[in-house]
């Protein structure tokens, strides 16, 4: 998607400590000196019937990624790339009209980490988010050094965002 001008990064938001959840944030950004039509991740509210244990914010994302509009790799310190233990809405959100960036615009998706991996140990992990169709997805990288946290355990789920 180069040619559109999109941009992304992603940004820790908080502690980076095992056994507390981690959130980061993916915010694209319009470089280009033309609007850009992306996705509109709005996704709406968990149904009452789904019984979702997680925050609003987890459901968007997990919605975004089982409609195949969010991909999430993360690696570990090994080399190894970590399995998804996400949540899965299983329903079929009404999909909100896509979004228009203009020129300098941004959008923001803001996530759990921890709802969707098992960070099992201090270290240097490398994250991609790519955002979109998979025809005209934008990825953004970034390295998260977590360290070892005050709490016990092999990561944290958020409850609720």
């Amino acid at each position: 998607m180069a040619e559109t001008g999109l941009q992304a990064t992603i940004a820790p938001q908080g502690e980076l400590e095992i056994g507390s959840p981690i959130r980061i944030v993916l915010v694209v950004t319009n470089g280009g000196d033309r609007p850009v039509t992306l996705p509109n991740p709005d996704m709406g509210t968990p149904p009452d019937e789904l019984a979702w244990t997680f925050g609003q914010e987890t459901y968007q994302i997990a919605t975004l990624k089982w409609l195949g509009l969010l991909a999430l790799a993360v690696v570990d310190p090994n080399g190894e790339t970590l399995d998804d233990i996400g949540p899965v809405p299983w329903t079929s959100p009404i999909l909100r009209p896509d979004l228009e960036l203009a020129p300098g615009e941004s959008m923001e998706l803001s996530m759990t980490l921890t709802d969707f991996v098992e960070l099992p140990a201090p270290g240097l992990y490398e994250v991609d988010v790519g955002y979109g169709p998979p025809s005209g997805r934008i990825w953004a990288h970034t390295e998260l050094p977590v360290h070892k946290g005050r709490a016990e355990g092999r990561g944290a789920r958020s409850s609720q965002d």
